[in-house]
């Protein structure tokens, strides 16, 4: 009894420490999931707080994004006011440069001139020739007038004498150049050489009737009595030589011509088209531009004519003018008017100005023209006719321009004449204002209407990041509202999972006990059956 008693203590003090034992797991792990919870809630509060400092900073960059873009936006207008002066400041430059390119364009201007020149040249080309020692002695006379023109050995030069002849400064001249050479520069009148020995020279020299003699060609003659004669090569080698140099000659020439034809064709069509961006320009320039042009334009005048001053005084030009319009009236104010409309009218028709005609005329770039020069362009540029305006007219109108009887007539001058006439452009210039300030209207109503969008469009996209920021925000709420009940799920599907095999375990261990006490009762029975067994024997 003592040992089943034993047994059964002990049954019952291994069973209270297997209970105890499973309380204390139990209450661990029920510790241990308790403590898991609170981390998973503290740690998935610190992402929700996480995520709220990070859509406030983002809101905040959102805001600093938008004062930059206001502040950008500022700063571009201030740059478009900025641009629009810069282009207003490039439009007066590229004026300058018109002006600039004004000596170019009277370069091109000389082959137009030379091409216009031509015909009337060759309309006074000699029939006849000199014999070779008249040649020779003409060659002999200018030698010594030029002589008397330039004692100095090393300033007489027959190049210096071509180049001053040369206005067009093509390396050619015509016979009015050499006409004008031997009457006006080397003054040899015309009891000394005849305007038949004239004529007939020029013939010799411009062998190839071509209206124009080279500077080769007039060296050549000029250089007869400083070279000693060389006999001509005879025979069929030099007569092919000279057919073919005379076939070069005419080649190169027809050539030149062609080319400088194209050249004009270019010339012309581009200088109207600058013309037109001139005048466009001129319009558009306000008065302190305009006044600072018309300074540097005088400057260049100035510069020019002072230039031509001296150029005349070391070639003697200083006695060369002739009073064309001597002896004529001046012409009424009718007349001037008549003309200088007809002039305007004419040169609007080819899309010049005023400005333009006067630098057609004045090709040296010496801000002065002659009366030469002026009539060249009535007929020829204009087109007008003796029928429409004789020639008395056009000297009439030289004697009211030219009043100082200078031979020569500025820009001012030919412009207040054309101002005569100014009034064919009254309803061009009211049209034009009408226009510019349509336009400035236009573009102040774009420029408002552009703002208000502007306005408009940053005040949407203010309210859009709003929007867009409350609606990432409530996102973001409820996502970690679904985030902690799915991780209350989660944690309660957890316990569950663990209360069940908890409660399997102590069940198992319950049955193991039950067997172990079952058992435990039949080794008692048995012991107890034994004892009796035993009693019973030892009472027999």
């Amino acid at each position: 009894m003592t040992q089943l008693r034993q047994v059964s203590e002990l049954f019952a003090q291994v069973a209270e420490s297997r209970n105890e034992e499973k309380k204390s797991l139990v209450s661990a792990e029920k510790a241990r999931r308790s403590a898991r919870r609170k981390e998973a809630i503290r740690v998935q509060d610190q992402k929700v707080e996480a995520r709220g400092a990070e859509l406030e900073r983002w809101a905040a960059l959102r805001k600093a994004h938008l004062e930059e873009a206001k502040a950008l936006l500022g700063s571009k207008q201030q740059q478009l006011a900025e641009k629009v002066q810069l282009i207003r400041q490039q439009e007066l430059a590229v004026a300058d440069k018109v002006m600039e390119t004004e000596a170019e364009r009277k370069r091109n201007a000389d082959i137009v001139r030379e091409q216009q020149k031509r015909p009337r040249t060759k309309s006074v080309e000699p029939k006849n020739t000199l014999p070779q020692d008249q040649v020779k002695a003409m060659s002999k006379l200018m030698n010594e007038a030029l002589a008397k023109l330039y004692p100095l050995p090393e300033e007489r030069k027959w190049s210096k004498l071509f180049r001053y002849l040369d206005d067009a400064g093509n390396g050619a001249i015509g016979y009015e150049e050499l006409q004008r050479a031997v009457r006006e520069v080397l003054k040899m009148s015309k009891d000394k050489v005849p305007e038949e020995k004239l004529r007939a020279l020029w013939g010799t020299l411009d062998g190839d009737s071509s209206g124009i003699i080279a500077i080769g060609e007039f060296g050549k003659f000029m250089r007869l009595q400083e070279e000693r004669q060389v006999a001509a090569k005879e025979g069929a080698a030099a007569h092919a030589v000279a057919e073919a140099k005379a076939a070069s000659t005419h080649k190169v020439r027809s050539e030149r011509e062609s080319g400088m034809l194209l050249v004009r064709k270019e010339k012309v069509s581009a200088q109207q088209a600058l013309t037109a961006r001139a005048a466009s320009l001129r319009e558009s320039l306000p008065a302190a531009a305009a006044a600072a042009m018309a300074r540097k334009v005088e400057q260049r005048r100035q510069g020019a004519m002072t230039a031509r001053e001296e150029r005349d005084r070391m070639l003697h030009r200083n006695n060369f003018a002739i009073p064309v319009a001597k002896g004529i009236p001046a012409a009424s104010l009718e007349l001037q008017k008549r003309m200088a409309t007809q002039f305007l009218q004419k040169a609007t028709a080819l899309g010049m100005a005023w400005s333009a005609l006067f630098s057609y005329m004045d090709l040296d770039g010496s801000g002065l023209v002659s009366y030469e020069e002026f009539s060249g362009m009535v007929r020829d540029r204009l087109g007008l006719q003796p029928s429409q305006f004789s020639d008395v007219d056009l000297k009439s109108i030289w004697a009211v321009l030219d009043g100082k009887n200078s031979g020569k007539i500025s820009k001012a001058e030919f412009g207040s004449f054309m101002m005569l006439g100014n009034h064919i452009f009254d309803a061009q210039r009211a049209a034009k204002a009408e226009q510019k300030l349509a336009a400035v209207e236009d573009k102040a109503a774009k420029s408002k209407r552009l703002r208000k969008l502007m306005e408009e469009k940053v005040l949407e996209a203010k309210a859009q990041e709003a929007r867009s920021a409350r609606k990432q925000a409530a996102a973001l709420r409820e996502a970690a509202q679904r985030a902690a009940e799915e991780a209350a799920r989660n944690a309660e599907e957890d316990r569950k999972q663990k209360a069940d095999a908890t409660r399997r375990r102590l069940e198992e261990e319950a049955s193991e006990l039950r067997m172990l006490a079952e058992e435990a009762r039949k080794g008692t029975a048995r012991a107890q059956l034994e004892q009796r067994q035993v009693e019973k024997a030892s009472s027999k």
